[in-house]
């Protein structure tokens, strides 16, 4: 089982209960899923497939900047 997996199921079985808590904002598991889904999307678009790998450079707010890793 993998952690995509793991959410899936998560959200489909506690979708309004809170999953995260990030400075005072809280976010269900349907919530945390949409935005993960994003970021997904978002790394899929500019060019990241399975095996690359990705450095988060900086985390703010729940704002994310991720780069690639050059090989």
């Amino acid at each position: 089982m993998n952690l995509t997996t793991i959410l899936t199921n998560t959200i489909k079985l506690y979708p309004e209960k809170k999953a995260l808590v990030c400075n005072g904002k809280k976010f269900s598991y349907r919530k945390f899923g949409e935005r993960v889904g994003r970021l997904s999307n978002a790394l899929i678009k500019a060019g990241i497939r399975k095996g690359d790998k990705v450095e988060v450079v900086k985390v703010d707010k729940l704002r994310l900047i991720v780069k690639r890793v050059k090989r």
